[in-house]
């Protein structure tokens, strides 16, 4: 009977990078008994579970249980599913997905970072999607209703899935404490939850990176995705999949040089009034952190950063809209073989 180990995320927690560790491994895993299965994928770049998510999501019951049935019936010792969209399963597809998985026990991975880092990072990968918020925005947004956030009182998705598979399930591993100790998020995911504690053959180059772009960069897609949103009406990841891949050619020094003086600050602290609530609730989950990973039996210490930003005056100054819009007009009219271009 395999055990589960279903590793939810969150996004901005290394997901990418433990992710392509498991799926460029596992031969290597499957051969001690750790399946990294493929049942659900339908493309050659499909690295998680994010279609059982889609399933799940669309209430594909069926397709679901039948390809669990496959699963189960290998003599897998331990099977790992990756998908930090599971924290989004409605308590319905929750229902579905343990009565899908059966018997079998489940331990649920879930990494735990500090808001002053957390936020802003998201915050970028928000404009990688195609919105286009300021920082002050987006922070004011998440602050807006703290204790019923998700987002920011991450104990609710704890809740959840405590009710649908028992809180013995919850594993909480402090993604900050492992980053200061120096310790491989890999090495301790398999080492910790999988028993394993061999040597993978994955290479550097084969490792996706979703590294968060510096404060110009950020800026400059925000705000071409403000123009393709007013050119097409709808928001697409188009300016980002297309600035990644010709960035090497594009030079933005004139744009920087207008924003140069025009760089604000955001002083965000984790000790601020508007997390106090969250912090408490999510202190009561302390049981449920995986030892050696946690600094004093928190989720994470409590520190500050102040978040740098571009703010819009450099939009006034001559010569910038025109520049940035002679940019769009060059990434959206050149082809880009590329998946995922809306």
């Amino acid at each position: 009977m395999p055990k589960y180990i279903i590793h939810i995320g969150p996004p901005k927690t290394g997901s990418k990078y433990l992710q392509s560790m498991l799926f460029h491994a596992r031969d290597t895993l499957r051969a001690s008994g750790i399946n990294y299965p493929d049942n659900w994928w339908t493309r050659p770049d499909q690295i998680t579970h994010d279609p059982l998510f889609r399933l799940l999501r669309e209430k594909r019951f069926d397709e679901v249980k039948e390809g669990f049935q496959r699963i189960n019936s290998t003599d897998s010792r331990i099977v790992v599913l990756s998908c930090e969209a599971f924290e989004n399963l409605t308590p319905e597809q929750f229902d579905a997905l343990r009565d899908s998985i059966g018997k079998h026990p489940v331990d649920i991975v879930y990494y735990c970072r500090r808001w002053c880092e957390r936020i802003p990072s998201a915050w970028k990968q928000t404009i990688k999607t195609g919105l286009f918020s300021t920082f002050p925005e987006f922070y004011m947004a998440s602050i807006r209703h703290p204790k019923f956030s998700g987002f920011i009182n991450t104990s609710l998705i704890w809740a959840t899935i405590a009710r649908h598979f028992g809180r013995k399930s919850l594993k909480l591993v402090s993604y900050n404490a492992l980053r200061e100790k120096n310790i491989d998020l890999f090495r301790h995911f398999a080492e910790t939850f999988l028993d394993w504690r061999g040597e993978t053959n994955v290479r550097k180059e084969q490792i996706l990176d979703n590294h968060s772009p510096n404060t110009f960069d950020t800026e400059i897609l925000r705000a071409l995705n403000w123009i393709d949103h007013d050119a097409v009406g709808r928001t697409r990841p188009n300016m980002h999949i297309k600035l990644g891949v010709m960035r090497s050619a594009i030079d933005t020094r004139v744009l920087e040089e207008l924003m140069a003086d025009d760089i604000g600050t955001v002083e965000l602290s984790d000790g601020a009034e508007a997390f106090r609530v969250a912090w408490k609730e999510m202190n009561e989950y302390a049981d449920c952190l995986v030892p050696k990973t946690f600094f004093r039996k928190k989720p994470f210490e409590l520190r500050a950063a102040s978040i740098p930003y571009v703010r819009g005056n450099y939009l006034l100054k001559e010569g910038a809209m025109p520049e940035l819009r002679g940019l769009y007009k060059r990434l959206d009219e050149t082809r880009c073989d590329v998946p995922d271009l809306i």
